[in-house]
């Protein structure tokens, strides 16, 4: 049974039938896309309310939805106010002694309490003043050493790791205005008729319910999980 959607209610969100309400999409970059699916997944706009209503904390939602540091679906990719989001599948830990006063010191031992499934590598930038290019040797190691124990952890554990592969962009947007389409909807067929009006001719009331649920199957799956495989490519 379909349910009803959620809205983004300070967002000022669109209703996906208008194209000057995503200005400037053709340069999105990988990551604004990540933001603007994950923004209007209904989960995550509930769990932000939540948070208005303090019955969650920033910190509780910003681990259930994989960003590294919380941020509301009613705020824009970037701006003074919202840095962009950045997502716990990049974000690394990094411990360094760089400034002037700590090079004078004695080397400190540091301890590390490492998770299940946790690397921890060290690099040292010294190498770099006496023969140019050693960190970018370091870089290639580590690469090769990861993925070692990536391998070692996958047989320990059973996992499989994700397929990788680069999502195409050129249905993005089409599944970014069917999610707007549908919101506010009880069943989402009013918005997204509106928006694909020859996907509904001549169909009866249970087969248009049934076509919005087919036509919205991709969207969400986008804003539930597949913008964390979007956040990755973050230079782009």
């Amino acid at each position: 049974m379909p349910t009803k959607q959620v809205k983004i209610k300070k967002g000022n969100r669109p209703n996906g039938l208008s194209l000057d309400r995503y200005k400037g999409h053709e340069t999105w970059s990988y990551r604004r896309w990540a933001w603007e699916f994950l923004r209007r997944d209904d989960d995550f706009i509930r769990a932000c309310a939540a948070v208005d209503r303090n019955e969650r904390t920033e910190p509780e939602v910003a681990k259930e939805f994989h960003l590294s540091k919380f941020k509301h679906c009613n705020m824009g990719f970037k701006s003074k106010k919202s840095p962009a989001p950045t997502y716990t599948v990049e974000t690394i830990k990094k411990w360094a002694r760089l400034k002037r006063s700590e090079t004078k010191e004695p080397q400190v031992r540091l301890k590390a309490e490492l998770k299940s499934g946790q690397v921890l590598l060290r690099f040292d930038l010294n190498q770099e003043f006496i023969v140019g290019g050693s960190l970018d040797a370091q870089l290639r190691a580590a690469k090769s050493t990861l993925k070692e124990a990536l391998a070692t952890y996958a047989e320990a554990t059973q996992k499989k790791p994700a397929p990788k592969k680069k999502p195409e962009r050129k249905s993005f947007l089409e599944l970014l205005r069917r999610l707007d389409a549908v919101a506010g909807n009880d069943v989402g067929v009013q918005g997204l008729a509106a928006l694909q009006p020859d996907d509904f001719l001549e169909l009866e009331s249970d087969e248009r319910s049934t076509k919005v649920d087919s036509l919205m199957r991709t969207p969400r799956k986008y804003a539930k999980r597949v913008f964390l495989s979007l956040a990755i490519h973050t230079n782009q």
